[in-house]
């Protein structure tokens, strides 16, 4: 199952927890981040770093994302190619092995789920636990054959933060 291989290599591979912290944060600058790998732009609180990665077992095939750590979390983006063989399957099984993924990768459990869009594509929003302690939200955008996961992880509660749902609820696809 080639989006498990994806899927783990960028959720698990583009963030490790930072320690939590007990003092309060400065009120964040925001700022827009637009990528034009990716074509799409997102409000960050900071400057994320920009990670590249080749995609195991398709040759020529790179994985992109941004990464910014945040208080007791972090918001991360990565963007993939659905694998040739997928193309022909309906968007809701692709979303749903998308997150079957995503979710095993991450050993986590689903608290809830919505069915939604991002533009005229469609996407899913999952709130999840992790076995590690770990909650987050995360959007899995599937447009044509780009994969987006937009994803806000930390601690328990972060993805509930005023922050996390500014990130999440601001990303959208340029030019389409």
């Amino acid at each position: 199952m080639r989006f498990g291989i994806i899927v783990s290599l960028a959720m698990l591979g583009c963030f490790a927890a930072p320690a939590v912290r007990a003092e309060q944060l400065p009120a964040p600058a925001w700022q827009e981040y637009r990528s034009t790998v990716g074509g799409y732009r997102v409000e960050v609180p900071g400057k994320p770093a920009e990670l590249t990665q080749d995609v195991p077992d398709r040759p020529g095939q790179k994985m992109y994302a941004i990464k910014l750590d945040y208080g007791k979390g972090g918001f991360v983006i990565v963007l993939s190619e659905m694998a040739a063989d997928r193309v022909g399957a309906g968007a809701e099984q692709n979303l749903d092995l998308i997150r079957d993924s995503g979710m095993k990768a991450l050993n986590a459990t689903v608290i809830n789920e919505q069915h939604e869009t991002v533009g005229e594509f469609p996407a899913r929003r999952v709130d999840y636990n992790a076995s590690n302690g770990l909650s987050g939200t995360v959007r899995y955008v599937l447009a044509e054959r780009r994969i987006y996961q937009i994803n806000a992880i930390g601690a328990a509660g972060f993805s509930a933060t005023p922050e996390a749902k500014r990130f999440l609820a601001s990303f959208a696809l340029m030019g389409r």
